[in-house]
């Protein structure tokens, strides 16, 4: 998937490249016909076209750039940094994702499944946690939203001894009939 989305930011470089550059002649065919066709006909009639030849490097040069933006994946930032004596330490926050939605399903009673979304503050250190639970419908919402953010605050600071969380915001995104 990342090679198909860098190919197509590489086709959309050199097109943006070709855009620009009849945009310019425009401009210039705008401003002086006859100037426009020498520097058309120089171009295409020299024996090593420095305009190709600059125009490919160009191209390469942004489509270089532009792979290079679309490889980084937005994941390898998706840590979560302390710093220790021998250095710095990172956690990743699918593991802890996966913690939580494991913990909270095999062990609370209020739920029927989470799928739990961190995120870290700018520096990242602090947490963010939003949760997107199923709820049973024989209990009131509001205590079970708040019940399983008390649960999430408490799996990762007696699981994992993380105390640094910012916000737990729990979002009922489906409410399951019980059995009468």
């Amino acid at each position: 998937m990342r090679f198909v989305k860098s190919l197509l930011l590489i086709l959309f470089a050199g097109l943006l490249f070709l855009v620009s550059f009849c945009l310019m002649l425009v401009g210039l065919m705008a401003l002086n016909q006859q100037f426009t066709a020498i520097v058309i006909h120089t171009v295409t009639k020299t024996n090593i076209p420095m305009a190709y030849f600059g125009g490919g490097v160009l191209i390469f040069i942004a489509s270089w750039i532009v792979y290079n933006i679309a490889g980084q994946s937005p994941d390898s930032f998706a840590t979560l940094t302390f710093q220790s004596d021998k250095g710095p330490i990172n956690i990743s926050l699918r593991a802890i994702e996966d913690y939580i939605a494991k913990r909270l399903s095999d062990k609370s009673l209020l739920i029927s499944s989470i799928r739990p979304r961190v995120t870290t503050s700018r520096e990242r250190r602090k947490l963010r946690v939003r949760a997107s639970v199923a709820a049973w419908s024989s209990r009131e919402l509001k205590n079970v939203a708040e019940s399983v953010q008390q649960e999430i605050i408490q799996c990762l600071k007696d699981g994992l001894g993380l105390d640094n969380v910012e916000t737990v915001i729990v979002s009922v995104d489906k409410i399951i009939p019980t059995k009468s």
